[in-house]
């Protein structure tokens, strides 16, 4: 709701020039306001023609462990808003120069305006700027080079026992950092021995035991998962 307070304190002219559309299923109720468009859950090449016309993908999640929308906005040639409050969201955008960032309702209105200032060419910068970013450090060449060159560097030429730790993981698990996770374990774990210590949690919202506690398999890769002792307090 935090989101939606802040843009609907904005002055009315700013909120002509710059609607808020939403993509994907609501998790709240929607405020009834002209200049808030909700678009419900889109295919994703829908996805991606919304992200490229859009002035700016706003990201304001303060738990973010990746961010795979805010890379997926680079890519589609658009800058992003981030909520300062997450450490990652603003890292990301500091070492890109992809973007804005807020951490309250006046730094958000500073970020609006400077998206409404910024001409055209400025706007592509900022884009470009973290597109760079993603294929520099995001790109799955990238990602898989850098986690080789580390098990190359400490037990050369030997098949490695590697363990990831993720929230959440499985193949109807959705989520940046998880998706992720999943990619590189199931490639690495064809030359190495993989084993990735999760939770039982299957949804990010109610963070619910779903799968059984112990030992798992998914896809060839072997799976650690512990309970959540409680659900998460909405």
């Amino acid at each position: 709701g935090e989101l939606f307070r802040f843009y609907l304190n904005l002055p009315a002219s700013l909120r002509e020039a710059l609607p808020l559309v939403l993509i994907g299923t609501a998790a709240m109720d929607i405020p009834n306001d002209g200049s808030v468009v909700y678009r419900g859950f889109v295919p994703e090449d829908e996805k991606y023609t919304l992200m490229q016309k859009a002035s700016a993908v706003i990201v304001p999640s303060k738990q973010e462990s990746l961010s795979i929308v805010l890379m997926e906005s680079w890519l589609c040639g658009t800058p992003v808003i981030v909520n300062a409050r997450s450490d990652v969201l603003l890292d990301h955008v500091q070492a890109s120069a992809g973007g804005f960032s807020y951490h309250d309702e006046a730094t958000f209105v500073v970020a609006i305006r400077a998206l409404e200032e910024a001409g055209k060419e400025k706007l592509t910068d900022l884009a470009e700027f973290g597109r760079q970013y993603v294929s520099s450090n995001y790109s799955w060449a990238s990602v898989t080079a850098k986690y080789m060159s580390f098990l190359e560097a400490i037990t050369p030429r030997k098949r490695r026992k590697v363990c990831f730790v993720v929230q959440r993981f499985g193949n109807d698990v959705n989520g940046g950092a998880e998706q992720l996770c999943r990619k590189i374990s199931l490639r690495m774990n064809l030359y190495h021995d993989v084993t990735v210590v999760t939770s039982c949690a299957r949804d990010y919202g109610t963070w619910e035991n779903y799968y059984d506690e112990g030992k798992d398999l998914v896809d060839g890769v072997n799976v650690l998962r512990f309970g959540v002792d409680e659900p998460r307090n909405q």
